[in-house]
């Protein structure tokens, strides 16, 4: 199936003949005009074809991609032993009828034009096995564009399409149907009988419905139905027994129809921002289920039978209103991803310290007031985000999460932080901004690994002097905090590239921080500054500095304006 998707590679080598030479000069593809097979006039700025060209009477693939061709001439017709054509990114807004001519025509890229029609003789191109016509204006497809019967790929994505012809069901030989971007409104009923269909691309477009005879479509093994406006599922819809990948989000499903749980193939399944309110119960039969994503819902609960999902993987559920999970969730022990933020949890789920191969886990914006210590039990973790909740403190177990890589903190109540948090040494981004901090366990100094540190609207007085330990630091922001002078300490950050020191109290910045000579953005606005020391200029590669809000004299800008010429500086 996946060689399918990657049709327009896989058929490159279907007709290629590895003895024959790549022109790249049509001059010299004229000395031997019979024997040039392949010629590549890529990005040459043509306007029209040549006509020398068409003394190539054996060219089998024709490359002019990338040129402002607007048009072909009808001597395009005359090259019968063409197997491949490539026009993508030119400005061709019509196709000659003589196009009909190209009998050994397989593959034909016309993505990124400007046509706003085809010729009804397109269908007469009976070799035709992919055609490629994304990113163009077609308002409709002329008739006979169904007698197309080898054709395997179509791919029709981002166009202006109210409809598609009515006897699609014609195109026996489609394997790939792509239809994204486009305007359809409904799908003719003909389209169920396209059996070898093995892909099926219709997202963003203004579905309602689906035809009823959908569960017809018995090789379908990819559908993708998002961002439509599909309010129901037809009957049978269970009966699509190849399928492997379902994408329905951003629809108006409220419910989904009983027999869903006999999709035994359906690895992923997308219901993202739907209005469901409940899961059906035969949800637990779909055994092949590696990830599920039912974010942005209305589920209050999960079906029991959801302990039964032992191919699980991935576990989305972000923006619901769960309270807690049921217990036989804990059963589904390959979970390595769990996302749960935006839901109206009070107490951390305790099914989720069965999940030890844990690497992902999301439980922000909830109504959590502590963390307890059985989190340590997690040791695969690596991102947890925590953030918009209402935790006063973390527990010391938690510092045994060696493997975290990133940690969200921000937006709580915390005071203080474990004294061993310098534990995490893998740790690259930590982000503690708007909570209740004054300083930061001495401990931290270890984070070495460190790469981003969020410290903005705390209650710091100053920077602890660990900060210029954190060596590996390239954005560090501490705005919002009541900062009076900044640590000599920081001169031994140099691979900081932002700093943001907004809305604090600095008079000035310590000379040393000169040694930031990779330092490219500064916030410094809302401050007391009144000057800045003269080594403040080792700063070199500086290219943005906000001082808006400051006291800076007239004088004290102009020294400023020289201690940076290539800086953009906002006063």
């Amino acid at each position: 199936m996946e060689d399918l998707y990657k049709m327009k590679e896989a058929n490159r080598v279907i007709v290629s003949d590895n003895n024959d030479i790549t022109y790249k000069s049509l001059a010299e593809a004229l000395e031997n005009p019979l024997k040039v097979h392949k010629l590549s006039l890529i990005g040459q700025q043509l306007t029209r074809l040549p006509k020398e060209l068409y003394q190539l009477k054996n060219l089998r693939r024709l490359y002019l991609t990338g040129n402002q061709i607007e048009k072909l001439d009808p001597e395009i017709g005359s090259l019968l032993n063409l197997e491949l054509l490539e026009l993508i990114g030119n400005k061709l807004s019509i196709l000659p009828p003589e196009i009909a001519g190209l009998k050994k025509l397989k593959q034909l890229y016309l993505v990124n034009n400007k046509l706003k029609e085809l010729p009804a003789e397109i269908g007469q191109l009976s070799s035709l096995e992919g055609l490629w016509l994304e990113l163009n204006q077609l308002t409709t497809l002329p008739s006979g564009f169904t007698e197309l019967k080898n054709l395997q790929l179509l791919e029709l994505n981002q166009n202006t399409l109210s409809e598609i012809p009515s006897d699609i069901g014609n195109m026996t030989g489609l394997q790939v149907l792509k239809l994204s971007g486009n305007g359809i409104e409904r799908l003719p009923d003909s389209i169920c009988r396209l059996d070898k269909l093995m892909g099926l691309f219709l997202n963003e477009n203004l579905l309602t419905s689906l035809p009823e005879d959908m569960h017809k479509l018995s090789s379908l093994v990819k559908l993708d139905l998002r961002k439509n406006k599909i309010a129901s599922l037809p009957p049978g819809f269970g009966d699509l027994s190849s399928l492997r990948e379902l994408y329905l989000g951003d629809n108006a499903l409220p419910e989904l129809p009983d027999g869903l749980g006999a999709l035994s193939r359906l690895q992923k399944l997308d219901l993202r921002h739907n209005s469901l309110t409940k899961l059906p119960e035969d949800f637990g039969d779909l055994s092949a289920l590696e990830s599920l994503a039912v974010e942005g819902n209305y589920l209050t609960d999960l079906p029991q039978s959801c302990g039964k999902l032992k191919a699980l993987t991935v576990l989305e559920l972000n923006n619901n209103k769960l309270e807690a999970l049921p217990p036989q969730i804990a059963s589904l022990n390959n979970i390595k991803e769990l996302y749960l933020s935006g839901n109206e949890l009070r107490e951390f789920p305790p099914e989720i310290f069965q999940f030890e191969g844990l690497t992902s886990l999301a439980l922000a914006g909830n109504r959590l007031r502590e963390i307890p210590g059985s989190i340590e039990k997690l040791s695969a973790l690596e991102r947890l985000w925590l953030e918009n909740n209402g935790l006063t403190s973390l527990p010391e177990e938690m510092t045994a999460l060696k493997e975290l890589l990133v940690v969200r903190l921000d937006h709580n109540e915390l005071e203080v932080l474990p004294s061993a948090f310098g534990s995490f040494q893998k740790l690259r981004e930590l982000y503690l901004g708007h909570n209740k901090l004054s300083d930061l366990p001495s401990e931290s100094v270890h984070l070495k690994s460190l790469m981003l540190l969020d410290l903005s609207y705390n209650h710091f007085r100053t920077l602890p002097d660990v900060i210029g330990s954190l060596t590996a630091l390239k954005g560090l922001w501490a705005d919002g905090n009541v900062l009076e002078d900044l640590p000599e300490a920081m001169a031994n950050l140099r691979d900081l590239h932002g700093l943001g020191l907004n809305h604090n109290k600095l008079r000035t910045l310590p000379s040393a921080m000169g040694a930031l000579s990779l330092l490219q953005e500064l916030y410094l606005a809302h401050n007391e500054i009144t000057h800045f020391p003269p080594e403040i200029q080792g700063c070199e590669s500086l290219k943005w500095l906000n001082l808006e809000n400051n006291p800076l004299t007239e004088e004290g800008k102009g020294k400023i304006n020289l201690y940076f010429p290539r800086c953009e500086i906002r006063f």
